[in-house]
Parts: structure tokens; sequence; C-alpha cells
């Protein structure tokens, strides 16, 4: 009962952080259901956590749209390959061990950590939402297919670890994309929301997740009025410091995976 009255809380923290750095809180609440529900499967885990992702998301998204940050046609082009990646991730977490990936993912995750502190964006990159509001990136026909590859790879990792891929599209967006960092967050939310059913609805197949759907609908209460609250304050902060956030967030992630797959 006391794990139950702190879940909008947990919720709350999730989608605060998952909105100010673009992704879906997922990497923060896993390690902590993976605390508080030591006995369930991960497909249990995920999938809660999954759903909880999606509430931020689209929380983040609406917040964002309001605010003009969002690549629309970037984040259809992500979102048309990343259903596939969501539903496979999600298949692989609910018939295989993961030790062995979240071994790798977490070392590589640490050294992109280091990347991201020392150098937060890259030339042109714009440091201000009102500098950012004036720069345009263009999908033209070269960028498609790296992009393609990029929606199934970062989908299938949020479809794997539950946390919806958010803090890897980020700053993929950021650095090889050349995103500015305020648009980057944005477009990275809307491309969650849309690929996350996806994810969703394999859990649902496979596992009892409708049994979960109160602490689901108490996180997802704190998820939505963080995500809120998240995408406000995110306007505050220069380009550089929301990637350096996004490194520290992408280091939790990377230290849990590690120790999870020890």
């Amino acid at each position: 009962m006391e794990n139950l009255a702190l879940l909008p809380f947990f919720g709350f923290i999730a989608g605060s952080l998952g909105a100010l750095i673009g992704a879906g809180g997922g990497f923060v609440l896993v390690p902590i259901l993976l605390a508080i529900a030591p006995n369930e499967p991960p497909g249990i885990i995920t999938g809660v956590s999954q759903t909880v992702v999606f509430a931020t998301s689209t929380s983040a998204t609406i917040a964002y749209a309001r605010q003009r940050r969002i690549e629309y046609r970037w984040a259809g082009m992500l979102a048309a390959t990343g259903l596939a990646g969501m539903a496979i991730g999600a298949f692989i977490t609910e018939n295989l061990s993961r030790e062995r990936f979240q071994l790798v993912f977490g070392v590589a995750a640490l050294l992109l950590v280091v990347y991201l502190l020392i150098r937060p964006i890259r030339g042109r990159a714009a440091r201000s939402l009102k500098e950012a509001h004036q720069m345009r990136v263009p999908l033209d026909r070269r960028r498609i297919a790296p992009l393609i590859a990029v929606g199934l790879g970062t989908s299938l990792l949020g479809g794997l670890l539950g946390i919806g891929g958010g803090i890897a599209l980020t700053p993929i967006f950021v650095q090889v994309f050349m995103f500015p960092a305020h648009m980057a967050t944005a477009t990275s939310q809307l491309v969650i929301a849309l690929t996350s059913p996806a994810a969703i609805a394999v859990h649902l197949a496979n596992v009892p997740l409708v049994e979960e759907f109160l602490p689901i609908a108490m996180m997802s209460v704190g998820a939505i009025l963080g995500a809120q609250v998240g995408a406000r304050i995110s306007r505050r902060f220069s380009a550089s410091w929301l990637v350096r956030t996004l490194a520290l967030g992408l280091g939790v992630a990377g230290v849990r995976l590690i120790l999870t797959s020890l």
C-alpha cells in the first residue's frame, strides 16, 4: 500500500523528466518498477512502463504542439517504421533473455554520455528556443534511408526495454541530423506517442497487463501532469543543457542495464 500511494509521484518524476529531455520517462520508471515489484516478469514490467510512457508522450506532444516545436514530417517517417520496431522489441522481451543485450547497450550508453557531456551541440545548432524556431531541417531523399534505419532501431530498443526509445532518438536527432535540441525533444515525443501502442498491444496479447490497471492509471495521472511541467520548463533551458540533462538520463539508463545484466 505504501508503494501504491507513491505511484503518482513516481509517474510525475518520470513524466516531467521524460518530457524535458525528449524521452518517455521509461528509463526512470523501469528501475523503480524492478525495485518495488521484484517478482514480476519482464513482460509485465516493460508493459506497465510502456503504457505510462504512452501517457507521458501523448501529454507532452500536446504541450509541444502548442509551442510549435514538432517536425511532423520527420515524426511521421520515423513512426512508419517505428511501429514494427516497437512490436518486434516487445515480442523479444516476452520470449528471450535480455541480459547480454542490456550489457552491450549499457556500455554503449555510457560511452555516449561521455561524448554528449563533452560536446553537447554541434556546429550551428540552435542555442535557444527562439533561435530554434528560425531553423528547419529539410527532409530530403538522402535522409530517408538513414531515417528508416534510425526509426526501426530506436523503436526496437524502446519496445525491448519498455522505455519508448526517445532516450536514443533525441541525441541522434541532435548529433546526426543536426536538429535544434528544442525541436528534437518535441519531435521525439510525437514519435513515441505514435509507436508505443504497438508494443502495448504485444504485451496485452502475452501477459495479464489489464490486471495492472490501477497502478498504471495512478502512474499515468502523475506522468500526464509531469509531462506538462517538463514541457513548460524546457523552454527555459539552453540547448546545451537540454542535451547534458539527456546525457545524465542516458547514464542512469546505462548503469541500470549493466547492473541488471550482471
